[in-house]
This record gives C-alpha cells, sequence and structure tokens, in this order.
C-alpha cells in the first residue's frame, strides 16, 4: 500500500453504475471525529509530519489525486486524523461505520462492537491480512452493504474479531479497500473454495450499472491555517462540476493497460525547475526512461527512490535530510517548484504539499517526498 500519488487531479480508468456525488470534507487536526449531514463523503488529509512516537506506527497514505469509478449520492462526512486519513461511511449489515478509504487494497474489512456482526452470514474461511503496520484477522462473511448510494446485496468482507492497527484508536472501524478483485484476499480465498461471490466492492460498485462510465474521482482540497471544514468530493461515474473539463482531457491508462491489479500508471517526467529527473523503473514490462507510480489514498505520503527526492530537495537553500525523521527538512518559505508529466500532460504540484508543515513544530517543514523503494508485484516504483 505504499507507493504514492500527488497532488493531481489525474483520472483513471476502470468500471462502474450509476453516476453519484459525495461530498468530502476536511479538518485539519481535530480532536474527534464527527459525522456531518448531507451527501455521503470521506475527507482529505493534507500532507503533515507526524507528531511524536503515538503518531509514526500509522501505516497510512498519500496525497492528493483522482482516479475513476461511479456512484450515487449518499451520506457521511468523517473529519481526517492530524489530516492524514481519509475516512468516509459505510453501511454494513445495516449499520453505519466510519472506514479509511485505500485505493491501494482490495478487501473491505470491519471491527464492529460484536463479532459476528449482525445480519452477516458467516462462512468457515478466515484470513489473517498484515499491513505495514498491524494485521486483521476475522472470518470472510456476507451482508448488505452500501456506500455512495449504491447498495450491493451480498458483499463479501471481513468480519474482524481480532485487529492491531492504530486506525481503531482514531474513531475507524476498518478499511473499504478500492483497488481491483485480482488484489482481494478474500476473493482469493473464495475462489479456493469453488465460490466465485467473492468480488470486491470497486467491481461489484461498477457492476450495479454496467451502461454507466466505470470510474471513480477525487476532487480534494488542502485544509488552511485559519482551521475549518474544507469541502471536496468523491464521485462513481460523473465528475465533480468544478473539474467537469476533465472529461476532455488526454485520459491516462493504467499500467499494465489490460486487467492491472492496482490503480497504477506511468509517469513521463518529473520537472524539477526547468530541468527533468531521470526515471527509471525495473518493474517487468515498463518502458526505459519511465517510472511507474501508484495511487493509493492510504498513504500519507509520496515514497521515492532516493536519488528523486535528492533532486527535489537538495538544491534547496537550508534544505537537509533529517537521519531521525528519515525525510527532508526544508525552510517554511522555500517554493519548490515540481511538476509531474503523464502523457501529454503536464500537472504542477503546489509548493504546500511538498513540503507540508510539521505538526509538532510549525516552523518547520518536511519533504512529503520520502525517500524509500517500494516493491510491487516483483518491481520496485
Amino acid at each position: 500500500m505504499r507507493p504514492c500519488a500527488l497532488a493531481l487531479a489525474v483520472l483513471l480508468s476502470g468500471s462502474l453504475s450509476d453516476a453519484a456525488r459525495i461530498s468530502v470534507s476536511q479538518r485539519k487536526r481535530p480532536n474527534a471525529l464527527q459525522k456531518r449531514s448531507g451527501k455521503a463523503s470521506f475527507t482529505r488529509p493534507v500532507l503533515a509530519a507526524t507528531s511524536g512516537a503515538d503518531d509514526s506506527d500509522l501505516d497510512l497514505r498519500c496525497p492528493s489525486f483522482s482516479l475513476s469509478s461511479p456512484a450515487k449520492p449518499s451520506h457521511t462526512v468523517h473529519s481526517s486524523f492530524h489530516d492524514l486519513l481519509y475516512i468516509a461511511n459505510v453501511t454494513i449489515g445495516g449499520t453505519e461505520y466510519p472506514l479509511q478509504l485505500d485505493t491501494g487494497s482490495s478487501d473491505l474489512w470491519v471491527k464492529g462492537s460484536s463479532h459476528p456482526l449482525p445480519q452477516s452470514t458467516q462462512t468457515s474461511t478466515t484470513l489473517n491480512i498484515t499491513y505495514g503496520i498491524g494485521y486483521t484477522f476475522g472470518n470472510v462473511a456476507y451482508t448488505t452493504v452500501e456506500f455512495a448510494g449504491i447498495t450491493v446485496p451480498n458483499q463479501a468482507f471481513i468480519d474482524a474479531s481480532d485487529v492491531s492497527n492504530p486506525i481503531l484508536s482514531y474513531g475507524v472501524n476498518g478499511i473499504v479497500g478500492l483497488g481491483f478483485t485480482k488484489l482481494s484476499t478474500a476473493d482469493i480465498a473464495l475462489q479456493q473454495a469453488g465460490k466465485t461471490d467473492g468480488k470486491s466492492l470497486l467491481y461489484n460498485l461498477f457492476a450495479d450499472n454496467p451502461n454507466e462510465p466505470n470510474f471513480i474521482a477525487f476532487a480534494l482540497q488542502r485544509t488552511t491555517d485559519g482551521g475549518g471544514d474544507v469541502e471536496g468530493s468523491f464521485t462513481i461515474g460523473e465528475y465533480d462540476d468544478d473539474y467537469k473539463d476533465v472529461a476532455n482531457s488526454p485520459k491516462i491508462p493504467t499500467f499494465p493497460e489490460s486487467d492491472p491489479t492496482r490503480w497504477t500508471v506511468l509517469l513521463d517526467a518529473l520537472l524539477v525547475g526547468p530541468k527533468a529527473v531521470p526515471l527509471s523503473s525495473v518493474v517487468s514490462g515498463a518502458p526505459s526512461g519511465k517510472a511507474v507510480v501508484m495511487f493509493d489514498s492510504g498513504t500519507s505520503y509520496t515514497y521515492a527512490p532516493k536519488d528523486v527526492c535528492n533532486a527535489i530537495y537538495s538544491g534547496i537553500q537550508g534544505a537537509s535530510f533529517s537521519s531521525t525523521l528519515q525525510q527532508w527538512v526544508v525552510p517554511c518559505d522555500a517554493e519548490v517548484d515540481i511538476a509531474l508529466q503523464f502523457g501529454s500532460s503536464v500537472y504542477p504540484i503546489h509548493p504546500l504539499d511538498v513540503s507540508p508543515a510539521n505538526l509538532a513544530d510549525s516552523t518547520m517543514c518536511v519533504g512529503s517526498f520520502v525517500p524509500q523503494t517500494v516493491s510491487v508485484a516483483g518491481g520496485q516504483l
């Protein structure tokens, strides 16, 4: 669940149902998560350094971006913890739960107040899913799931009985994976048991109305120093009114284009100031001179090779690499000029998303590009 997406508005294709729009709300460093009335929604976290040991164990994920997949107007907005979590309300078996939205995984799991969850059909299949931090253990089960206005009557999910995951400490009851079915451990386990009804939630959302376009989109906003809520949106099969022109922009295919496992695309160029940073990838089949990047809403930072991070930050006066934080520390008045090129389209990244303020010390800013190589599917991104 690691490599990352940056602060972009990129479209990726998948498949889905009736168009739907969910409002997104974000709050900076809330004391508690809060539900709101209105359309279904989730929160977009502003990149920020964790404030201490208690936060640094979070296996959180990435900045802002947009993918594609459709839905119907729905309910729930939750504030993000330290601007690092995307959270939405999902109704499972008639009960609403705040769950972390994760485009980097494909399983839906929830830890309820009791086990088994009410109105669920249990199987004898058990799974133990491990993450960068923590694990989830429970029975594969079926129940009715409602998300973004779409009802899936017999969704396979993991009814967790034993969980070790920091997100539970912040009012979150689980994870809703928005990746492809190929990555779903529940589906793989059910197939081994001779069943074919373990498809991911994303697959079933797309299948709700095959005549609708198959894409999901995130329109994400940044929390300002003034605090308060910031509205964004998550849509299935339609575009946010403020970004309708995205429909006319060049389409960016997944990599591989056919039957992808993750929301991965080819990055054609990384531009720092007037210079292009050399790119490479050892992912099988990746073209020379390009990198494979993954859009992962479950990762708070952008993980990149050391030489890429050095190219971004080493030329900034006063910037230095912190061996303690394992991140670059950057003067807060520095404006980092960086852009990403996908195909023929260039997407500048706002300086605030490249060097956000440290929550523990607002006078210190840190690099959101973290030098750490991530291996996926036998190759490094």
